[in-house]
C-alpha cells in the first residue's frame, strides 16, 4: 500500500485502530523489543496507550489522540523495522525504512468490529461462544448453533487462550507466506485446528501446519477431519518428534504436553531449523529428579514432594536458558489455570540473534549449581549438530 503513513494517520484520526505493534528495534540497545498501542478511554476521553517493556520493567503512557499521533509518528523516524495493524474492518502489516516512510500490506476481514473501550466489559473470544464454528462443531466442543457444551467449555477457554498467546507472540511478526507450522505431539489436535483457523480464517493469511503424533489412529482421524473442513494445508502424520526432518522453512513449532524429554526434543530441533517462534508447554518432567543435587539446598531436596516440584522448575528453567543462549527472547506464562491442570507453564521463545554468549555462560553456571552432567536437552543438541540432522 503506497503512502502507508497517511493511511494510517487517517486510521488513527478516524478512531478505528483496534491494537498497532512496533517491532524490530534499529538500536535493540536503547529501544524496547515492540511497542504495543491501544486506544482507551480515560476520564471520558479518547487515548492513545503506549506499552513497552525493557527487561522485567514494564511502562504504560497514556497520550490524548493529537497528541499520541505525534509520539507514533516520531518512532517511525528510524526507530523501527517493522508495524502490525489491526483495524476495524481489516490486518495490516508492513515494513518502515529509515527515513519513516511505511510499506503497508492489507487484508480486510469478513465483517467489521466494534470498538468497546470500556474497561469492564465481558471477556472477549477470538471464537465465541454462541456463534458457529465449524471445527468445533466436528470436535464436539459446541453444538451446530454454535453453544458450547457445558462439559467442553473448559476445553473451551484453553483453545482461545491458545489462540489469545500465540495472536500476542505474531502480532508483531512479518510473515512471507505461506507460513510453515510444525506441531509435535498434536494427539486430538484441538489446538492444531485453531491455530489452522486462526492464521488461514482470523488472520487470513495462508497457513501450512504439519501434525506429528505417535498414536496412528488418531493421526488418521485427523487427516480424515482436515479434509471433511477443507483444510487442505493441513495434515497429519505418524512419526517420532525425533525423527522427523523433512522440513524446508519453519516460521513456528507448537508442542503442548509432550511428555518429560519429548519437549527437549521439540525444542533443539526447532532450534536447529531456525523456528522464529516456539511455544512449549512442558508434561511429566523426570529427567532431573534424581539428578539434582546442592548441599546448601538439602533440607528441602531431601524431600519427595519437594524434590519433585523443585525437579520440575529447573527443568523448565534450563529449557528457557538453553533457548536463551541461543538468541531467543522466551517468557514463560500461564497457560490455562492451576485449578484445571498443574502442567500449565507455556515457555514462550521468539528468536532475535543468533547467538547470546552471556545466556550461554548463564545456561552453564546453571547446570553448575545444580551439580548437572550429560542433561538430554544438550546431550540431543550435541547429537543432532554431529549427525547433521538439522540441515535443511
Amino acid at each position: 500500500m503506497k503512502d502507508g503513513k497517511s493511511q494510517l494517520h487517517k486510521r488513527l484520526v478516524n478512531k478505528e485502530v483496534l491494537s498497532l505493534v512496533l517491532s524490530g528495534p534499529r538500536n535493540s540497545l536503547e529501544s524496547p523489543s515492540r511497542i504495543d498501542i491501544k486506544p482507551v478511554m480515560l476520564a471520558g476521553k479518547y487515548h492513545l496507550q503506549f506499552a513497552s517493556r525493557i527487561g522485567d520493567k514494564h511502562f504504560h503512557r497514556n497520550y490524548l489522540l493529537e497528541e499520541g499521533i505525534g509520539v507514533l509518528m516520531g518512532y517511525l523516524l528510524k526507530q523501527y523495522r517493522f508495524i502490525n495493524i489491526e483495524t476495524v474492518d481489516s490486518h495490516m502489516q508492513g515494513m518502515i525504512s529509515k527515513k519513516g516512510n511505511v510499506n503497508l500490506k492489507e487484508k480486510m476481514k469478513e465483517s467489521v468490529i466494534s470498538i468497546d473501550l470500556n474497561h469492564d466489559r465481558k471477556k472477549t473470544y477470538f471464537i465465541p461462544d454462541g456463534k458457529p464454528c465449524e471445527f468445533l462443531i466436528k470436535l464436539g466442543i459446541m453444538n451446530e448453533q454454535g453453544k458450547v457444551y457445558k462439559n467442553k467449555y473448559d476445553k473451551f477457554k484453553q483453545i482461545n487462550k491458545f489462540l489469545e498467546i500465540m495472536d500476542h507472540t505474531v502480532k508483531s511478526a512479518f510473515f512471507e507466506e505461506p507460513i510453515h507450522i510444525l506441531d509435535f505431539g498434536s494427539g486430538k489436535a484441538y489446538l492444531t485446528f485453531a491455530a489452522y483457523y486462526y492464521f488461514n480464517e482470523i488472520k487470513k493469511q495462508e497457513a501450512h501446519i504439519v501434525g506429528l503424533d505417535l498414536k496412528k489412529d488418531v493421526v488418521e482421524l485427523c487427516n480424515q477431519l482436515a479434509k471433511k473442513l477443507g483444510y487442505d494445508h493441513l495434515r497429519f502424520i505418524h512419526q517420532n518428534i525425533e525423527d522427523y526432518k523433512n522440513i524446508n522453512k519453519l516460521d513456528m513449532v507448537i508442542s503442548l504436553h509432550a511428555c518429560d524429554t519429548a519437549t527437549d526434543a521439540a525444542i533443539v530441533n526447532s532450534v536447529l531449523w531456525g523456528a522464529k517462534y516456539i511455544l512449549a508447554v512442558p508434561c511429566c518432567q523426570h529427567e532431573l529428579y534424581h539428578k539434582i543435587n546442592n548441599e546448601s539446598l538439602s533440607g528441602m531436596l531431601s524431600h519427595g514432594l519437594m524434590r519433585e516440584r523443585t525437579a520440575a522448575l529447573v527443568t523448565d528453567a534450563l529449557r528457557a536458558l538453553f533457548l536463551k543462549k541461543h538468541g531467543y527472547e522466551v517468557t514463560l506464562t500461564e497457560f490455562i489455570s492451576m485449578t484445571h491442570t498443574p502442567k500449565n507453564m507455556m515457555i514462550r521463545g521468539s528468536k532475535k540473534v543468533d547467538t547470546d554468549k552471556e545466556s550461554e555462560t548463564e545456561f552453564f553456571e546453571f547446570l553448575e549449581f545444580w551439580n548437572l552432567e550429560h542433561v538430554y536437552i544438550e546431550e540431543f543438541y550435541k547429537k543432532q549438530v554431529k549427525d547433521g540432522f538439522y540441515d535443511l
